[in-house]
């Protein structure tokens, strides 16, 4: 199925999705150092 489909169908396509790729990787890394600190601070205040 990949090798009938046209490459600039393909370029277009690996463009958006390395556009959603970065967006996703740059929130969910975001998402994690917030929960990672929001769980030291939490710790480091019931201790």
């Amino acid at each position: 199925m990949r090798i009938t489909m046209p490459d600039v169908k393909l370029n277009s396509g690996s463009d958006d999705v390395g556009r959603k790729f970065k967006i996703i990787g740059i929130s969910v890394t975001f998402g994690l150092n917030a929960i990672v600190f929001i769980w030291y601070f939490f710790f480091s205040g019931l201790t």
